[in-house]
């Protein structure tokens, strides 16, 4: 026997020395590297005291350090699943009784339940027992408060005795690893009922007995590497307060921490992530309960930075004592948590407890804290990079929320407004890498977003619009400071982000339009507008900025809204200016031109857009137009935009000019044949022949001026000559039936008389163009007159047969045949011969 346990010692010895030295070396359980093969462990001679242990088998050396075959490696802690990880050198042999292995060698079920299910479930019964020990006691008065307490304690003394005698001398067994867990976890719920439900400990010796016992638990729980010392003594430990039916005062909450603390110290040790959420998860609900209680605020705060120093170690120091390349999310998750927790529930205690200035102190130095941590982190090369960023973001965060808190109004805005120039310059820094860059950029953005909610909810909502006057210096001072933060934050990091750039000054230039809107109103406002489009169409230019130009595109399109909605609607333009003639004049001009300067001032490639500012400028200077004339004066007025066009067009040979005035040109006959000469005319005569002379000529010479500018294709000069032409003769004919068409005329019996004359001009100015074209050999001449000479035709046969009397008829056809008769002739001689197809003359004629 004495044989057997000097070689359980060196075993164990040996044991002990391999694990310091893979420490020392920085091995773990899955090196790679090859060691020497175990050595077989030597059978001890029998002894009469007890059964041998089973031999262990030793497989053939392999390239790792393993357990040999069929041996379960077993270490001072327990076995093998206990410990969490296998450890490279060989382990002493487990004594088994028979029928214990199964056929491979491992453990069979009856090995399992009988061995370790049995044993751990009787410690959980024991500390079970005992604490209804206390509730029987107490409720039939067996004994009184310090009898039953000093019984609790020894009991639970001796069986932690008990327990670490058997592991360390008795062959390392589960059931040792029991007693020892169950008297850790019964001496902690006797020291807190001692203390909290007797009161025969004073709170000072009772936290130094919890110290006392949780250290040695730690101890024990390192030593050992068991996960059920950490389960049932630590966390056990943990749950004392509850289980005693201990006050939710400051005594428990020290004594609770304490325990918290060990568990967090195991957890560092022993790589057991599972502890720290276990810890999260049973300590929570113990100090919410005490800081949503009775607490005062300071003892609120002292809980507070307790438990929270306790969450941030056990995530922050299992990063930094295991480091890896990244963020673990167990460390994330807990980190993240504890902030959560931390910050809501201070402020919400304090909040409640009638402490807002410690509130807001306590969310300030959360922020502050977690930031520490990040920088911190981010100068080890121990924890992982992504941890410190995962720290700085929290910190930011909380920091965000404290400052809403602390401030109102436009100091909010303006801090917002700060902290966005703060990330701007972080993300200018050169050499940051990718995941830092996309992080500052974020920070930018939501700050940005933070003031401009501040700004458009609180300090200067829309209906400030509605209200008309000057907005208040808060409101003014906020969308200027967010304002400012955009275009200064698009200037500190336009290197290399163009996009943030472009998203930052677009939004500068809203606010910048949102804060004219609320200064100014109607046509001062639409003034503004223009005068800030021309300038930001001008910047566009210079600096080739695509959201200054664009900008000020928008500015030109919120001008001519205003205009439209609230100066001088299109009711006012059509049927009368309604007394704004000034202020619409003055915002339709300055529409126009700020349109028409947008478009010259942008890119030749930019040709649609281009032509929508044109348009944009067209329709502006026509409703300009519209509103100060009227009747055949907006004609001429018509006619003399098409005048200019068309000089313009001339000078620069810009098509976009002759397309203006075209458009011109075909509104200002538009309204002559709507208004001043409808083609009703043509049978009832003029009504005023003065205002349609006037109008019909000013549209002909706009026609032939625009016919003769520029040179531009063949076929569109010669049809808007022949629209001149074509007005021109309209004009002649409602003039020749005007004085058959009065009501007089019609007495006498005279508008016959007017349309034989009418069926005459129209037979006359055919020929007369007919004979014109052939002779200058001018195609489309040729076939306007011919069209009008078929339409003379129609006329006569249609209408004139229909409508006129016997001698009338005959008046109109004699007239129309001989002048047909004349067109006939006219066309057989001056017509050219066509040109002979040459494929059919003969070879030698050619």
């Amino acid at each position: 026997m004495a044989t057997d346990t000097r070689v359980q010692r060196l075993e164990t010895e040996v044991e002990v020395l391999a694990r310091r030295v893979d420490r020392l070396e920085g091995r773990t359980a899955t090196s790679s590297v090859a060691a020497p093969p175990p050595v077989p462990a030597q059978t001890p001679a029998p002894s009469p005291e007890r059964l041998a242990p089973t031999p262990v088998p030793v497989g053939p050396p392999a390239p790792t350090w393993s357990a040999p075959a069929g041996a379960e490696p077993v270490s001072p802690a327990g076995s093998a699943g206990e410990r969490g990880r296998a450890r490279p050198t060989r382990q002493p042999a487990r004594r088994r009784f028979a029928g214990f292995a199964d056929g491979a060698g491992g453990r069979s079920l009856e090995d399992l339940l009988g061995g370790r299910v049995l044993a751990w479930v009787g410690g959980l019964a024991v500390l079970i027992g005992v604490a209804f020990l206390f509730a029987v006691a107490v409720s039939r008065g067996w004994i009184d408060e310090a009898a039953r307490t000093l019984v609790a304690g020894a009991g639970s003394a001796a069986l932690l005795a008990l327990g670490v005698f058997l592991f360390e001398k008795r062959g390392r067994s589960d059931a040792a690893l029991a007693a020892v867990a169950t008297g850790v976890s019964a001496l902690f719920v006797t020291i807190t009922v001692a203390a909290q439900v007797y009161e025969l400990l004073p709170a000072v010796l009772a936290l130094a007995m919890a110290v006392g016992v949780a250290s040695l638990a730690t101890a024990l729980a390192v030593r050992w590497e068991s996960t059920g010392i950490a389960a049932l003594g630590i966390v056990g430990g943990l749950m004392s307060p509850v289980l005693a039916g201990a006050p939710a005062d400051l005594g428990t909450m020290a004594i609770l921490l304490v325990a918290a603390a060990s568990a967090v110290s195991v957890l560092l040790h022993q790589r057991w992530e599972w502890l720290a959420f276990a810890v999260l998860v049973v300590t929570v609900p113990q100090w919410v309960a005490y800081v949503f209680g009775d607490a005062s605020p300071f003892g609120t705060l002292a809980v507070l930075t307790g438990f929270g120093a306790v969450g941030a170690a056990a995530a922050a120091g299992y990063e930094v004592r295991f480091p890896a390349e990244r963020l673990r999310r167990s460390s994330a998750f807990l980190l993240g948590l504890n902030a959560v927790v931390l910050a809501a529930v201070g402020w919400l205690a304090l909040e409640v407890q009638g402490a807002q200035t410690l509130g807001q102190a306590w969310l300030a130095g959360l922020a502050a804290v977690h930031i520490a941590i990040g920088l911190a982190s981010r100068r080890s090369d121990r924890a992982a990079h992504d941890f410190g960023v995962l720290a700085l973001v929290i910190g930011v965060v909380v920091a965000d929320v404290a400052f809403a808190l602390a401030v109102e109004g436009p100091a909010r805005a303006i801090g917002f407004a700060g902290a966005s120039v703060l990330f701007a310059a972080l993300v200018r820094r050169r050499g940051l890498p990718a995941e830092d860059g996309d992080l500052s950029t974020a920070g930018l953005g939501v700050h940005v977003t933070l003031g401009l909610m501040q700004v458009l909810m609180s300090d200067a909502p829309p209906e400030l619009l509605e209200g008309g006057g000057l907005p208040a210096a808060g409101a003014a001072a906020s969308l200027l400071a967010v304002t400012s933060g955009c275009f200064v934050s698009a200037r500190l990091a336009e290197a290399g982000h163009g996009a943030l750039r472009n998203a930052l000054d677009a939004l500068g230039l809203a606010l910048l339009a949102y804060f004219t809107a609320l200064l100014l109103d109607d046509v001062t406002l639409v003034l503004a507008w223009s005068v800030q489009a021309v300038a930001l169409a001008r910047l566009g230019r210079i600096g080739s900025d695509p959201v200054a130009a664009w900008g000020g595109r928008a500015h030109v399109v919120l001008a001519l809204f205003v205009t439209v909605a609230h100066v001088v609607t299109p009711t006012d333009i059509l049927l009368g200016h309604g007394g704004q003639l000034l202020q619409g004049t003055l915002a339709l001009g300055a529409v126009a031109l700020a349109a028409l300067a947008c478009a010259r001032l942008a890119d030749r490639r930019e040709r649609e857009t281009r032509a929508v500012l044109e348009g944009l400028a067209l329709l502006s200077t026509v409703g300009l137009l519209a509103l100060v004339f009227d009747g055949a004066l907006l004609v001429v007025a018509l006619a003399a935009l098409v005048v200019a066009l068309a000089e313009a067009a001339r000078l620069t040979q810009d098509r976009a000019c002759v397309v203006a005035a075209l458009a011109s040109l075909g509104m200002a006959l538009a309204h002559a044949l709507k208004v001043e000469a409808p083609p009703s005319a043509l049978v009832q005569g003029l009504a005023d022949p003065a205002a349609a002379a006037v109008a019909l000529l000013a549209v002909a010479l706009g026609a032939a001026v625009l016919a003769r500018s520029g040179r531009w294709e063949r076929w569109w000069r010669e049809g808007v000559g022949g629209l001149a032409a074509f007005v021109a003769l309209y004009l002649a004919s409602v003039l020749v039936v005007t004085p058959f068409g009065s009501g007089e005329a019609t007495a006498l019996g005279l508008r016959q008389e007017g349309q034989v004359l009418l069926s005459a001009l129209w037979s006359v100015a055919g020929v007369a163009a007919l004979v014109v074209g052939l002779r200058r050999d001018l195609k489309v001449l040729r076939l306007g007159a011919l069209a009008l000479l078929l339409g003379t035709v129609g006329k006569v046969f249609l209408y004139d047969l229909a409508t006129l009397t016997s001698i009338y008829r005959v008046v109109s056809f004699v007239a129309l045949g001989l002048l047909l008769l004349l067109a006939g002739f006219v066309w057989e001689r001056m017509r050219p011969d066509p040109v002979p197809d040459m494929r059919e003359v003969p070879e030698g004629v050619r």
